[in-house]
C-alpha cells in the first residue's frame, strides 16, 4: 500500500479520514482503490478533473504504466490535452449518443472539441487591453487559520479578477472558506467597502459576498429542490417566497446565463455539469451580490461550458462585481485574470501579471522555484 500511494505522488496519509481531506485528494484515494483491487479493465471517470497539474503528471504515469502492465483502461476526460496525450482511441459522446469514434492519432484537440459541443470551439483569448478597475472594494489583512493559512493579505477591486493559483493542497480553497467566514478558527480581517464583515457565513452573505464552492453536487445546490427553488435560496432567508416570483427569476436566469434546462421544475441533478454549475452562478446574481468567491467553477465540465463559464464571469466583472478565481487551469487565468497570486504550503508566494506571464512560470513558482523578474508583478 506504502509502495502504491507512493506512485501516485503521497498526495495523502494513510491515517487520514478520507472525509478530512480536500476534494483533489479524495480523487487520489478514489484512483488509489481502484488500482489496489488488481483489476484488468479500470474505469477513470474525470480521475483529474480536481487535480492540479503536478498531480495530474502522477495519475498520468500510473496510466501509462498500468497500459504497459497489459490493463485496459477506459478514461473519461473534459480535457483535451491528456485525451490526445494518453490515449489509443476516442469515442465522444454528446446528448447520450457517440458522435465521434476515431483512433486517436487521426485526430486533433479542435477536432475533438468540435464534437463535443457541435460546433467549432472559439478559445476565450485575453482582452488586448487592460480592463478599467474600480475602487478598492474588499480587504484582507492578516487572515489566517492554523495549520491551513499563513497571514494573507490582499485587496480586490470593483470589477477586478484576481485569479489564485497553486497545486492541491495550497490553501487555495482554505482563503476562500476564510474570507467567506466558513473556517471558524481563522482570524483577521475582512472589509468590504470599508465596513468589516462578520465572521459567519450568513453575515458574508449579507455583506455582498458569495461563495461557489468547488464541490457543487454536494455544496452549491440542494438536488431535490427544483431550479427554481436552488436559485431563490441565496434570497429565501429562511422564508417562504412567493412561487411565482421564484418562476420569474428563475427564468430570467436561465435566459440570462443561457442555461441548457428543460424549465425552472427541473431539478440540478438533471442538467449537465457545466449548466448546473450556472445554475449555482446563478443563485448568487442578487442586486446585493458585490464580491465572488469562485472555487473551480469549471472543473469537471466540457470546453464548451468551460468557455461559457469564463465569459459569464467576464462579463459579471464588467458589470462591476469583483471576483476572486480559483482554478486549476493555469491557461484559465491567464486568459481572464486581471493579476494573480501564486498560493504554496498556505501562504502567497508571489504574484503575476497575466498580460506577461505564461503558464511555466506559474507552475514553477507554485511547485516552488523563482518566478523570472521579467515575469514578476
Amino acid at each position: 500500500m506504502v509502495d502504491l500511494v507512493a506512485a501516485l505522488g503521497n498526495p495523502f496519509p494513510l491515517d487520514a479520514l478520507v472525509a478530512d481531506l480536500p476534494i483533489g485528494a479524495r480523487q487520489m484515494v478514489a484512483i488509489g482503490q481502484a488500482l489496489a483491487s488488481g483489476a484488468d479493465v479500470i474505469v477513470m471517470d474525470e480521475p483529474t478533473a480536481s487535480l492540479a497539474g503536478h498531480e495530474r503528471e502522477a495519475v498520468y504515469a500510473t496510466i501509462r504504466r498500468l497500459a504497459a502492465d497489459g490493463k485496459a483502461v477506459l478514461f473519461v476526460s473534459h480535457f483535451l490535452d491528456e485525451i490526445v496525450a494518453l490515449t489509443d482511441e476516442v469515442t465522444v459522446l454528446r446528448d447520450g449518443r457517440a458522435v465521434l469514434h476515431a483512433e486517436t492519432r487521426t485526430l486533433d484537440e479542435r477536432q475533438i472539441a468540435a464534437a463535443i459541443a457541435g460546433r467549432a470551439v472559439a478559445v476565450l483569448e485575453r482582452a488586448p487591453e487592460p480592463r478599467t478597475l474600480g475602487a478598492p472594494l474588499l480587504e484582507v489583512r492578516d487572515l489566517s487559520s492554523p495549520g491551513k493559512l499563513a497571514p494573507t493579505n490582499l485587496t480586490l477591486r470593483e470589477g477586478e479578477i484576481l485569479g489564485l493559483a497553486g497545486m492541491l493542497g495550497s490553501g487555495r480553497s482554505e482563503l476562500l472558506h476564510a474570507i467567506f467566514g466558513a473556517d471558524r478558527q481563522a482570524s483577521g480581517s475582512v472589509t468590504l467597502a470599508g465596513a468589516p464583515v462578520g465572521r459567519w457565513p450568513d453575515e458574508a452573505v449579507a455583506a455582498g459576498l458569495a461563495l461557489v464552492p468547488e464541490d457543487r453536487a454536494a455544496q452549491g445546490y440542494v438536488p431535490l429542490l427544483t431550479l427554481a427553488e436552488n436559485i431563490a435560496l441565496s434570497r429565501a432567508g429562511g422564508i417562504l417566497l412567493d412561487v411565482r416570483a421564484e418562476r420569474r427569476d428563475a427564468e430570467a436566469a436561465i435566459e440570462r446565463l443561457a442555461i441548457k434546462a428543460p424549465g425552472p421544475d427541473a431539478c440540478p441533478p438533471e442538467l449537465s455539469g457545466g449548466n448546473a454549475q450556472k445554475v449555482v452562478i446563478a443563485k448568487w446574481l442578487a442586486s446585493t451580490t458585490r464580491v465572488l468567491l469562485l472555487d473551480e467553477p469549471t472543473a469537471g465540465i466540457d470546453i464548451g461550458a468551460r468557455t461559457e463559464i469564463l465569459r459569464l464571469v467576464r462579463t459579471l466583472a464588467d458589470d462591476g462585481i469583483a471576483v476572486l478565481l480559483v482554478s486549476s487551469e493555469f491557461e484559465e487565468l491567464l486568459a481572464i485574470a486581471d493579476r494573480i497570486l501564486v498560493l504554496r504550503d498556505g501562504r502567497v508566494v508571489g504574484e503575476a501579471d497575466p498580460a506577461i506571464s505564461d503558464e511555466a512560470s506559474l507552475i514553477l513558482m507554485a511547485g516552488g522555484g523563482r518566478l523570472p523578474m521579467e515575469n514578476a508583478a
